[in-house]
């Protein structure tokens, strides 16, 4: 027996289990490493950054035209083009942190509930049967034992590495806004916990915990249905002398083995997604700030948010990634992908301009996220879908911002005390809507700069591609903010 055990007072079986489970977290950890970059733009793809051209193609499947966003491999080329190798391994040290800590949490976990809880879940019996030495009624009970168990030592794992995942995702996530703010582990552990406080280390939470729940019942029952039905079968072929089919049958269940985790995991994957939105809520980082995600109080509202615009499905792929949503025309004459937009229902008191422009007709219930604004000028750049000829003053004077439900169910209009003056040249429809303020008070936190605001055209009640893309935020004030 070895020293390290008999220090750590562990038995033949918890040192052969260690020894082994011990193995297997150093390879993933190792594996993990290697792999990061790739991990590193799935973070990012589940974020909504989309900062590359779209292509037109084929769609695998069915053959037809559809546009599709870079690949994984090539996301990762255009990262390190553009920023580096360097930034492809921003956050790795968490990583391996959390990845390590989650395994070694799991595994003393584990141990510690066989020694000291070996009734949790069930009697511990029939532990080492072969599936085809039970009863359908013998194996549930023991399924069912392993996966209370194994659902009591993951909620401690994902806890205790919970901070390190948030800090990676974080480090990443400053790519979108070019901030600095989390600059190396101990610092990102003491400014959440100063800012945020241990809500903040534990940010999206929640929906991890269920996407592993959801992952471990779902794996245990799917391949104990596997197991029940293909044993059947399988007692069938022998008794019958069926030598080929008893083959096929022991090799269809191989291979539905292998499939069940990726069938589950097609379940959990939106919850992957809102955890992965949700650790970056609070954060102060601009990929958390409108037009890139609306702030979010608990993890439900970013549910709700993602599930209409087919969110919650960001990253699943690393190839064929297929892009269905609206698009943009950049200055270079690409496609991009429009992700910058978010639906609301809270309309105010707008002003309407009578002509819209080619791109897209404005309906009188759209709005434009623009309020205590007392002077406005508008000149397209990089990425607008908009003429760089267009040319938009508008000054807002005594604006009244009112939030009565009536509004929205009867026509606009306006009182002497909001009269505003208005230069058309190309007549688009140009509206306010209290959740600027959100914007306006975010742009203030310390850690932003002023040029990284962005400016994007919505619609009540349903999603609209932004027609403003980068409308810079030069300069504000307490009173003014001027945009161009």
């Amino acid at each position: 027996m070895p020293a390290w055990s008999q220090y750590l007072e562990l038995n033949d079986a918890e040192t052969e289990k260690v020894e082994k489970r011990g193995r297997y977290i150093i390879i993933r950890t190792l594996v993990g490493a290697a792999v990061y970059p790739l991990t590193h733009v799935k973070i990012l793809f589940q974020l909504g950054y989309e900062p590359f051209p779209l292509t037109s193609g084929k769609f695998l499947w069915f053959f037809r035209d559809a546009y599709f966003l870079p690949n994984g491999l090539k996301y990762a080329t255009k990262i390190y083009d553009r920023f580096g190798l360097c930034r492809l391994y921003t956050g790795i040290n968490a990583s391996v942190l959390s990845q390590f800590t989650s395994g070694l949490i799991d595994l003393a976990t584990s141990i510690y509930v066989d020694r000291h809880y070996p009734e949790i879940g069930g009697k511990p019996i029939n532990l080492d049967k072969e599936e085809s030495e039970m009863s359908d009624a013998e194996s549930m009970r023991r399924v069912l034992r392993f996966a209370i168990r194994e659902s009591i030592s993951r909620t401690v794992a994902v806890i205790f590495s919970r901070p390190f995942t948030v800090i990676m995702i974080r480090q990443i996530a400053q790519i979108v806004g070019g901030e600095l703010k989390y600059h190396n582990l101990l610092f990102s552990l003491r400014l959440i916990g100063i800012e945020e406080g241990p809500k903040g280390l534990f940010s999206g939470l929640i929906p991890q915990l269920i996407a592993e729940y959801l992952s471990i019942w779902g794996i245990h029952f799917v391949l104990y249905s596997i197991e029940r039905i293909t044993l059947r079968a399988q007692q069938d072929a022998i008794r019958y002398n069926k030598t080929e089919e008893e083959n096929f049958i022991v090799s269809t269940r191989k291979m539905l083995h292998l499939i069940a985790p990726v069938f589950v995991n097609s379940f959990t994957y939106p919850f992957q997604v809102v955890s992965t939105v949700m650790a970056v809520a609070g954060s102060g980082l601009l990929v958390s700030m409108l037009p890139y995600s609306p702030p979010f109080a608990i993890w439900q509202d970013a549910y709700d948010y993602l599930l209409p615009v087919n969110g919650l499905k960001r990253g699943s792929r690393i190839f064929w990634r297929e892009h269905s949503g609206a698009v943009s025309v950049g200055p270079d004459q690409e496609l991009y992908a429009a992700n910058k937009h978010f639906i609301s229902e809270n309309c105010l008191t707008a002003i309407s301009i009578s002509d819209t422009n080619s791109y897209e007709r404005l309906h009188d219930d759209s709005m434009l996220s623009m309020s205590s604004a007392a002077g406005i000028t508008h000149e397209s750049t990089e990425n607008s879908i908009i003429d760089s000829s267009t040319y938009l003053t508008t000054k807002l004077s005594s604006f009244s911002i009112q939030s009565t439900h009536e509004e929205f169910d009867s026509k606009l209009y306006y009182s002497s005390t909001e009269r505003m003056d208005l230069v058309q040249n190309d007549g688009y429809d140009i509206f306010a809507n209290k959740l600027i303020i959100r914007l306006i008070n975010n742009l203030r936190v310390k850690h932003l700069r002023e040029d990284d605001a962005r400016v994007i055209l919505m619609r009540r009640g349903e999603t609209v591609s932004e027609v403003f893309p980068n409308w810079i935020m030069n300069a504000f004030n307490n009173s003014n903010l001027y945009v161009s």
